[in-house]
């Protein structure tokens, strides 16, 4: 299969895979189970007014891997009031991602919405 220049560079060198380690600041997390027991899982380490690093695991196509990666690129040293919800049209057409690939977006937005919704909630702290 042939991926597009976004997708070869997310998927093949991603810099947000791994674990938060909170020092000075908020972490907050979100996770999401799939029918086949597969885990995504997106977090940020925040301090008052922006996000200081942006980490995720995943399993998955690289669709997947490479939506959290750029997701996490686009979101990290982003003022907490900059941080907005994605739309999966958005990761579809980035990414040039195929109909029968689409449910990789929809998981990805729904997960990453899920913590901007935490961001804005968790506002001052």
């Amino acid at each position: 299969m042939i991926y597009n220049t976004i997708v070869e560079d997310c998927f093949f060198h991603p810099r947000h895979v791994g674990d938060l380690e909170p020092r000075d600041g908020l972490s907050l997390v979100t996770e999401q189970l799939d029918r086949a027991g597969e885990r995504l899982w997106l977090g940020c380490l925040l301090d008052s007014d922006k996000i200081i690093k942006a980490q995720f695991k995943a399993q998955g196509s690289p669709y997947t891997i490479a939506a959290l990666e750029w997701l996490c690129r686009e979101t990290e040293g982003k003022k907490r009031d900059a941080i907005m919800p994605v739309d999966y049209q958005k990761l579809v057409d980035l990414l040039a991602i195929s109909d029968t690939n689409y449910p990789a977006a929809l998981r990805v937005s729904d997960l990453f919405n899920a913590l901007v919704e935490k961001i804005h909630r968790n506002r001052g702290q």
